[in-house]
């Protein structure tokens, strides 16, 4: 506005700021985004049950997308801008999205057929969604700095204390037999499985692609 040339170093820097902290929240927000919409598509198709409440989405959505998105989004970042904005932000989405439709469905399945109570398969779910999240938001942080430490391991802290401090209080996220503390472990594994090898999978994938067009 002052005609003052001086400032453009300052605008650019608030410039990359904004774009790439913005890109990292997105891939936050988009890991639930390809979840509830596959699944939807998918209980619409097979006529499951949605696995989930409003309540678990909202433990999910603030522990592992908003609290930590809206600290990543402030913070300091004058990295020059590279590659593309969307297809970046979908590309670090993808893994943790098609984990937890994968996941999610073969805890249904084992829960289906081991006959266990529908409140100990939201328990279950949410807690595969919130690894997943964890996971996605570690790789989101990476390089960690000071702010970017701080703020997963406080997350992983109130996910975990999630599941111990609120089923007393409120009766939510409580496992109510032992089949069930089983089934969890084995899908946190899965679950961990498949994140590792879509995001390799989708790595291979890119480095095939630059391949074929140099």
């Amino acid at each position: 506005l002052k005609s003052d040339f001086s400032a453009m170093p300052g605008i650019v820097g608030e410039g990359r700021r904004v774009i790439n902290n913005i890109q990292r929240a997105a891939t936050l927000f988009l890991v639930k985004n390809i979840f509830s919409i596959g699944l939807a598509l998918l209980t619409l198709v097979t006529g499951l049950r949605f696995p989930l409440e409003s309540f678990h989405m909202s433990i999910v959505s603030s522990l592992t997308i908003g609290v930590p998105g809206f600290f990543l989004a402030l913070e300091p970042n004058y990295r020059r801008v590279r590659g593309r904005f969307l297809s970046d932000a979908i590309r670090g989405a993808l893994p943790g999205g098609l984990t937890n439709i994968l996941a999610v469905l073969t805890a249904q399945a084992l829960m289906a057929g081991l006959h266990l109570p529908e409140t100990d398969g939201q328990t279950i779910t949410t807690a595969i969604l919130c690894c997943v999240g964890l996971m996605v938001l570690y790789r989101v942080c990476c390089p960690f700095t000071r702010l970017r430490r701080f703020v997963w391991i406080a997350m992983a802290v109130c996910v975990v204390g999630a599941f111990f401090v609120l089923p007393p209080l409120i009766g939510y996220l409580r496992l109510t037999q032992s089949t069930s503390y089983l089934v969890l472990a084995a899908m946190l594994a899965l679950a961990a499985a498949l994140f590792f090898l879509l995001s390799r999978l989708l790595t291979w994938l890119d480095k095939l692609k630059k391949k074929t067009y140099t």
